[in-house]
């Protein structure tokens, strides 16, 4: 299934994990930050790569910031920010 939101980059889900992102919304939505994020996954990063390339790459091409954070299909996390007071947590068993 196709998740109609995933133009907008806030968020994304799809075989090789999901992402949701938050920070400024027109450089998300221009990077597709949480798209980007998923198919880094499928391509064979780790969550934590993911984010942290994810975000990279949107400081990189906007000077925007935002934060990621990004789950495989195993529920391992990994998040990323480049915002000075942007935190992330994950629960875990």
């Amino acid at each position: 299934m196709v998740n109609p939101h995933s133009a907008t980059g806030g968020s994304d889900a799809g075989p090789a994990g999901a992402a949701s992102a938050t920070g400024h919304g027109e450089d998300i939505a221009r990077t597709t930050l949480a798209r980007q994020a998923v198919a880094l996954l499928g391509g064979g990063h780790d969550p934590d790569e993911a984010a942290e390339r994810a975000v990279s790459d949107l400081a990189a091409s906007t000077g925007g910031t935002a934060g990621v954070i990004v789950v495989d299909p195993d529920g391992t996390a990994g998040t990323a920010h480049n915002a000075a007071a942007m935190g992330t947590s994950d629960a875990r068993e």
